[in-house]
C-alpha cells in the first residue's frame, strides 16, 4: 500500500495536467491503521532488520514533495497513520461521523510522519499531549475547532458535497496556486522536513534494534529456563 501510494503521488506530481490532489478512503474508514496484530507486527519487524528502513518513509517524503495542494477527504474513521499524515495536507474535509485516534503509545510504538512537528504547531502542545502521547480521540467538530481540520460536512451525500468542492477549487488559476504553496513551503522549509523524516526513520530503526534484541534475551531465557 505505501509504495502504491508513493508512485500515485510522485505521478501527480508531476502530472502538468493536474492541479490538485485529493485522496479519500475505501468504505466506511477513511483508515484503520496499520495492522499492528502480533503476526503482523513480527512481519514489520523482520522486513526492519532485513532491510533497516521503514517503509512508509518514502510515502512521507512524496507528501513533504508534493508541489501541488493536498486535500485529505477524511471519509470516516482516521485512525493511526491515516491521522498524523493530515498535518501534511493543506486541506482536510471530514464527514461529521470521523474521529482521529494515534494509538501508538497503547502499542508500544511512537508516532512518525513528522507528527511530533506538525501538530503542535496545528493545534497546539496541550492537545498535541493528548493525542500522540496520551492516545485520547478527538471527534470532528473537536478537529475543526482545533485546526486540524478545515470543513466538517454532513456524511449524508458527503462524497456528492465533496465532489462539488473538489471541482470548485480545480477551477482555480493553476499557476497562482502552485505558486501560493510553493511561497507557504519553501525549499529549505521541505530539506529541512525530509531531514526530519530521515531522523525519526532512524529513531524508529534504533528502537527496533531494541526490541528485538529485548526478544532475543527472552528467547534465550526461555530455551535456558
Amino acid at each position: 500500500m505505501y509504495d502504491s501510494l508513493t508512485e500515485a503521488f510522485r505521478i501527480a506530481n508531476n502530472d502538468h495536467e493536474t492541479h490538485l490532489t485529493v485522496f479519500t478512503g475505501a468504505g466506511d474508514f477513511f483508515t484503520s491503521g496499520n495492522d499492528w496484530s502480533q503476526k503482523e507486527r513480527e512481519k514489520f519487524v523482520n522486513q526492519l532488520e532485513k532491510n533497516n528502513s521503514i517503509p512508509w518513509v518514502p510515502y512521507i517524503n512524496e507528501l513533504i514533495k508534493h508541489k501541488k495542494p493536498i486535500i485529505a477527504l477524511v471519509n470516516g474513521p482516521a485512525i493511526g497513520i491515516g491521522c498524523i499524515v493530515l498535518g501534511l495536507c493543506d486541506m482536510v474535509i471530514a464527514s461529521n461521523n470521523a474521529y482521529f485516534n494515534c494509538p501508538y503509545v497503547d502499542l508500544g510504538i511512537v508516532p512518525g510522519c513528522l507528527a511530533t512537528e506538525t501538530f503542535p504547531k496545528l493545534i497546539g502542545h496541550a492537545l498535541s499531549s493528548r493525542m500522540l502521547i496520551f492516545g485520547e480521540t478527538l471527534t470532528a467538530q473537536e478537529a475543526l475547532t482545533a485546526g486540524l481540520v478545515s470543513k466538517v460536512l454532513s456524511q449524508e451525500g458527503f462524497k456528492e458535497e465533496t465532489s462539488k468542492l473538489v471541482q470548485k477549487y480545480a477551477q482555480l488559476h493553476k499557476e497562482s496556486i502552485l505558486v501560493t504553496k510553493r511561497l507557504m513551503r519553501d525549499e529549505d522549509v521541505v530539506q529541512t522536513m525530509l531531514d526530519r523524516n530521515k531522523k525519526e526513520e532512524q529513531i524508529l530503526l534504533e528502537l527496533n534494534r531494541e526490541k528485538a534484541q529485548e526478544r532475543m534475551v527472552q528467547r534465550f531465557l526461555k530455551a535456558k529456563f
